[in-house]
C-alpha cells in the first residue's frame, strides 16, 4: 500500500541519516528518495494535490529513489544498499513489472 511504501522510504531516509561519521551520504546523493519519503507531508498541506501527488510518488518518485540507491550513491555499503533496496520493493519498480501492477491497480479500482 501507500502508505507502507511511503514508511518504509521515511525509514530508508533514517537509515541512510544514520550513516553519517561512519560512510557518509550527503542528501545531494537521493534527492528523489527525500521527496517521496515527504509525499505525505505535501498532501497533509494541501489535500487537493494528493491525486498529483501519488501520481509522481508511484511514477517518477520511487523508481527514481531506487535508482538512486542502485547506481547514484558511491559511499553505501553494499549491504546496506541491498536491504534499502528490497525494503523499497525496488524490483517493482522497474518499467516493465511497474506498469502491469498499476494497470491493475487502476482497472480494479485500488
Amino acid at each position: 500500500s501507500f502508505i507502507s511504501l511511503l514508511s518504509r522510504c521515511q525509514i530508508a531516509k533514517a537509515r541512510l541519516d544514520y550513516e553519517w561519521g561512519i560512510k557518509t551520504v550527503y542528501m545531494d546523493d537521493y534527492p528523489l528518495l527525500l521527496d517521496a519519503a515527504a509525499t505525505g507531508l505535501r498532501i497533509t498541506h494541501r489535500p487537493s494535490t494528493a491525486k498529483r501527488e501519488l501520481n509522481a510518488f508511484y511514477n517518477k518518485r520511487m523508481p527514481g529513489a531506487c535508482n538512486e540507491l542502485a547506481t547514484k550513491i558511491d559511499n553505501i555499503d553494499p549491504n546496506i544498499r541491498n536491504i534499502l533496496l528490497a525494503q523499497l520493493q525496488c524490483y517493482l519498480f522497474t518499467k516493465k513489472k511497474f506498469n502491469k501492477i498499476w494497470s491493475l491497480k487502476k482497472s480494479s479500482g485500488i
